[in-house]
């Protein structure tokens, strides 16, 4: 190491050879911060840096013990001084004795109090010397007439802590140790950079006497507060308006799980063509995939020797091309209109509006996006018998044992699960009203490991943020291929914003039903068109009216590439029910 002997003998260096120490390990570890920063050190640069960080440590700490050592001793010198009066003090205290004999006149009471102000002896230090007349007053006055100042060590001053008080009898010895360490830097010349060694603070005046620097409008109230008629001749109340406070938030996010969860692409030409993933369990014609496979026996091959025998023939599929599918973009479109005056004066309530509306329009473009998918879906349905966690997964068991061994589908082929981000509340909680005696842990089930139940399953899960309302729900099902007809329509997978009035409002329970979807990674594929974002939009109408338009609209589609796809909706209940406490009726073998 390059300063193995300042570190072997490291109490009994010099301070000159500690501060240049001090100085060249400063230089070389700001030399190399960039590179550290970027990520860019070489193995070596790495290692020394390393190397340099701990002799920095043990030089430092040297340079404050003896700093401190120093302040130590100061303070008690200056304690004992303050205790001796100086020569002039001295010859003030024996002059009354040597002119007693001399009984002045009488004076009055005016002249006796300009004499004490003017002949008033204060004892002065090296640390507290007098100022002019203020120093014919008591400390005590003193301290209320001026403020006092504070100084504190920058950092890299040797000998001195970084932030740590500095007498006014040091500030000399830290100037001689920055530029001694400034010496010791090769190529460190003067090119009118500023170097940092003390820092004087004003301290002892109250925060509203403070004046900032850059904001002169601070200043401007903190002095009318004191100096202005006003302030001096009210006597209390609210005097002046109050602050008004222009900025006001906007709740929501713009998250958009359903889109991110499928794989997009670009559609330039507003749409795409394409073939649908092929399974021969779709399709069961005569001449479809199925009729490619048979077998052959030797009687088989005994009977075509005969000519005028037809059959039988080996099993062949007459292969055609297959149909094409379209699939286009739709525009989702945005469009508000501001007042000039608000735009201009007012850009909060332009900003929170403008955030409020993206905000619902992410709700209606994922609300737009899952009626497409609920609509390429087959619906299904399942009971509810015990709680919501054990009736959920039971279902997600069943029907993904359906749905692999139908397509014939390996235990490893991931599946996708989209469901409403509440469930995860509502599993939770059937958790949490589950039988338990000590294992407060069903009380505390945190995301991961709800989502640990379906990554078991080799079930990807994707929690959306809305979902449809009841009428919604009714249309998406008549547009889809349902397999059983929902006669009530399921029931809404969105909360709505809860009543306020006289009465009290019960809060909210979880909906009886979990509509979720279920399908291979890369059935539906999210089709973008881009982006159309024409800004501010005027016409003759708006400018007549002093207005202006923001208009924006996402192009967005879906293609539906998969074979199946399902829409389940599961009856679910709360209730930490489970099969130890309540009955179940033997399935029938």
């Amino acid at each position: 190491m390059a300063y193995d002997d300042v570190l072997a003998n490291l109490s009994e260096v010099d301070d000159d050879r500690l501060g240049t120490a001090h100085g060249e390990i400063t230089a070389r570890i700001n030399e190399l911060r960039p590179k550290a920063k970027d990520r860019t050190l070489t193995p070596e640069e790495l290692t020394e840096l390393q190397e340099l960080s701990e002799t920095f440590k043990q030089v430092n700490g040297e340079s404050g013990r003896r700093g401190e050592q120093r302040d130590q001793a100061y303070a008690a010198i200056d304690e004992a001084v303050s205790l001796i009066p100086d020569g002039e003090q001295a010859e003030q205290a024996e002059e009354p004795a040597a002119e007693a004999e001399d009984t002045p006149e009488p004076e009055t009471a005016e002249d006796t109090t300009q004499n004490e102000r003017q002949e008033q002896p204060v004892a002065a230090s090296a640390s507290n010397p007098p100022i002019g007349s203020i120093g014919r007053q008591t400390p005590e006055q003193r301290q209320t007439v001026q403020p006092t100042v504070g100084i504190t060590a920058a950092a890299d001053v040797a000998g001195f802590s970084a932030g740590g008080t500095v007498t006014p009898e040091r500030v000399g010895e830290a100037f001689a140790n920055r530029m001694r360490s400034l010496a010791a830097i090769k190529g460190r010349g003067g090119n009118g950079e500023m170097v940092p060694v003390v820092t004087l603070t004003a301290s002892g005046v109250p925060e509203e006497r403070k004046l900032a620097r850059n904001d002169w409008a601070l200043n401007t109230r903190r002095m009318e507060a004191v100096t202005s008629p006003r302030a001096i001749t009210a006597a209390g109340g609210l005097c002046a308006p109050l602050a008004i406070d222009y900025s006001y938030g906007t709740i929501g996010v713009q998250d958009r799980p359903i889109r991110d969860s499928l794989p997009g692409f670009q559609a330039e030409r507003g749409g795409i063509q394409y073939r649908r993933d092929l399974s021969p369990v779709t399709n069961t014609a005569s001449d479809g995939p199925k009729s490619a496979s048979g077998n052959w026996t030797n009687a088989n091959d005994a009977a075509v020797e005969d000519p005028d025998v037809t059959t039988p023939r080996k099993a062949v599929w007459v292969v055609d091309c297959p149909d094409t599918e379209t699939a286009e973009v739709e525009a989702l479109t945005l469009q508000l209109e501001f007042s000039n005056v608000t735009s201009r004066f007012d850009p909060e309530t332009l900003q929170a509006n403008t955030d409020a509306a993206m905000i619902w329009h992410s709700r209606f473009a994922e609300n737009w996006l899952l009626e497409k998918l609920q609509a390429e879906s087959k619906v299904m349905t399942s009971t509810q018998v015990l709680g919501a966690v054990r009736d959920l997964l039971y279902t997600f068991d069943r029907v993904q044992a359906y749905y692999r061994s139908v397509h014939r589908l390996s235990a490893n082929i991931p599946l996708r699960a989209i469901m409403p981000s509440w469930a995860v509340h509502l599993l939770r909680a059937d958790m949490a009203r589950a039988m338990q005696t000590s294992n407060l842990d069903q009380l505390a089930i945190p995301d991961a490991r709800i989502n640990g139940w379906f990554a078991a399953r080799n079930i990807n899960p994707v929690w959306h943020l809305d979902g449809s309302a009841t009428d919604q729900a009714e249309t998406a099902y008549a547009a889809g291929p349902p397999i059983v007809p929902f006669e009530p329509a399921i029931e809404a997978q969105q909360y709505v914003l809860a009543t306020d009035g006289p009465e009290e409002v019960t809060v909210p329970d979880f909906p009886t039903e979990i509509d979720f979807l279920l399908h291979t990674e890369g059935h539906f594929t999210h089709l973008e068109g881009g982006t159309l974002d024409l800004g501010i939009v005027r016409d003759a109408d708006l400018i007549d009216r002093n207005r202006y338009r923001q208009f924006s609209e996402t192009w967005e589609g879906v293609a539906t590439r998969g074979v199946e796809a399902l829409r389940v909706v599961a009856k679910v209940l709360p209730t930490g029910a489970s099969s130890g406490t309540e009955d179940l009726t033997p399935v029938a073998p």
